[in-house]
């Protein structure tokens, strides 16, 4: 998790505008409890969120589109631990 911040964090000051970013949701459909409230959601609902928040264009899809050219960043979410 410290290192999905840090890499947010780093778009985030690389960045001075919206950047397309892809979130592919590659965890099967693992759901965990929201600690904010918003119910059961997947691993990317907060990746997504904050990168909303930061003003970045996010697009999440299960499945690895052939072509990434149209993305500036991937962030690639395989599951959760405690």
């Amino acid at each position: 998790m410290r290192a999905m911040l840090i890499a947010i964090l780093m778009l985030a000051a690389v960045s001075a505008q919206a950047a397309p970013v892809l979130v592919w949701d590659r965890d099967s459909g693992e759901t965990l409890n929201d600690p904010l409230g918003a119910g059961m959601v997947g691993t990317e609902f907060a990746v997504a969120r904050a990168l909303q928040a930061l003003g970045h264009q996010v697009t999440t899809l299960s499945s690895l589109p052939v072509d990434l050219s149209g993305y500036d960043a991937i962030f690639v979410l395989t599951s959760w631990g405690c």
